[in-house]
């Protein structure tokens, strides 16, 4: 397991950004970090880990939080020595299989799922629809829980 003081996120970054300011140069660096572009994978295990480290308790088992110029920005759990050997059997459990807790897991690609079919128009539901080869027709009650500005496209489904 990597330290601080070593990181870089990337091979354009600095090894240790902000070790000094921060003493945190000698923690260590989880694998499980993520970013403004992470899955749900990513962020179950990050979640995961946290939780099989006890939670962040800004003594032992600290989250940094950076901006970048890449991501947008990026979290980091960082550990000391107390907490090395839970954080190397994580490490290990990760190069054994890629899900630290499969029911998270499944759980926030659930939300995800849900979070964008919300987000979505009228318009790119019909369409996902369509993709998935369901008729607009077959699939109303998927369309039904719309509350969508394109009221009269919607009566007329409701119509038919």
């Amino acid at each position: 397991m990597q330290k601080y003081k070593g990181f870089r996120p990337t091979g354009y970054d600095s090894a240790g950004l902000n070790a000094d300011t921060h003493d945190i140069g000698e923690m260590y660096v989880l694998p499980t970090g993520r970013n403004r572009d992470l899955n749900a994978l990513n962020g179950s295990n990050f979640r995961a880990t946290l939780k099989l480290l006890g939670g962040e308790d800004c003594e032992h088992v600290q989250v940094h939080r950076f901006n970048h110029w890449a991501c947008g920005w990026f979290e980091l759990i960082l550990v000391d020595d107390s907490k090395l050997a839970e954080a190397q059997a994580i490490e290990k459990r990760l190069e054994e299989y890629l899900v630290l807790d499969y029911d998270d897991f499944s759980n926030l690609e659930y939300e995800q799922a849900n979070d964008f079919w919300d987000r979505c128009g009228l318009a790119t539901r019909i369409e996902m629809l369509s993709r998935a080869g369901l008729s607009i027709f077959a699939s109303r009650r998927l369309l039904f829980d719309i509350e969508d500005d394109n009221g009269r496209l919607l009566k007329l489904l409701r119509s038919n």
